[in-house]
């Protein structure tokens, strides 16, 4: 997924009241997926932390979508501090993430998990006949 993509679907889950930018570090880091930095309004993805794959680009949307509700909750709702994962933060990335499953970009369990599930499916299909 490219990072042109990634904004391209996350302006079609909320109209921001104020402008954001998507861009990809080119980096890979231990223990941060993406940041948000609100003097700026820049969003941006350590791509290589993800695989390249559906399961990778399922994981690499949800942090976008996680640093788009720090954009909303600060800019929409002034809402500021030390505490950003507040409950307010929580609804915003909620709403995002039940949009984004309305339109096919995000999935709340992994694709491996579904892979399975069908799996197991056609198992108790088979054991029924």
């Amino acid at each position: 997924m490219t990072q042109e993509e990634v904004y391209t679907r996350l302006a079609k889950l909320h109209k921001c009241e104020k402008p954001f930018v998507v861009t990809f570090s080119g980096r890979k880091r231990k223990n941060v997926n993406g940041t948000y930095r609100s003097f700026n309004n820049l969003i941006t993805i350590n791509e290589r932390n993800f695989s390249d794959d559906e399961v990778g680009d399922n994981l690499l949307f949800y942090t976008a979508m996680h640093e788009l509700a720090h954009h909303i909750q600060m800019t929409e709702y002034g809402q500021t501090g030390r505490r950003a994962h507040t409950k307010l933060f929580n609804m915003i990335l909620d709403d995002l993430a039940d949009k984004a499953q309305e339109l096919g970009f995000y999935h709340s369990y992994s694709v491996e998990l579904e892979k399975l599930i069908g799996e197991a499916q056609t198992i108790t299909r088979q054991i029924k006949r």
